[in-house]
């Protein structure tokens, strides 16, 4: 976790990379222990037990004080296929965070300097599927103690 003195120093201007959805002020797949193949098989134990179409998320977002809560800068969703494994999805997105952090970069340029944020219209996670969260991400961890 970055020093809350670096984040408060640099406030708005240092952004993370984060292999799955998030959305920032309600429950995602950020959070404490949410990182590598921890969030994949997260995302994949999720999507197969709500009732609903579900797709995954390369997100770059700001850094604040909150660990994985900064705004949205960009996100770009990846397809969950049958037979995914958190090892085959992670191989899926990486050249999606490859492209997005390319976008990022020209996007800076373009707004001379500029990190633009935005908000979604909607919650990935429905107030009914926050328990199923937690679990999915609860397994994930116990699945890939190393990340």
């Amino acid at each position: 976790q970055t020093p809350e003195n670096v984040v408060l120093e640099y406030d708005g201007k240092i952004v993370n990379q984060h292999p799955g959805p998030l959305n920032p002020g309600y429950p995602d797949f950020g959070g404490q222990g949410m990182y590598g193949l921890r969030v994949h098989a997260a995302v994949l134990n999720f999507a197969h037990v709500i009732n609903r179409p579900f797709k995954t998320e390369s997100t770059i977002h700001l850094v604040n004080k909150d660990y994985d809560k900064g705004d949205l800068v960009l996100t770009r969703e990846v397809e969950i296929l049958n037979g995914d494994t958190p090892e085959i999805l992670a191989a899926r997105v990486l050249p999606v965070e490859h492209a997005l952090q390319i976008k990022f970069w020209k996007n800076l340029q373009e707004t001379g300097g500029e990190i633009v944020t935005f908000q979604r219209p909607q919650r990935l996670i429905l107030p009914e599927e926050y328990v199923i969260l937690e679990e999915a991400k609860k397994k994930a961890i116990e699945d890939y103690p190393k990340g």
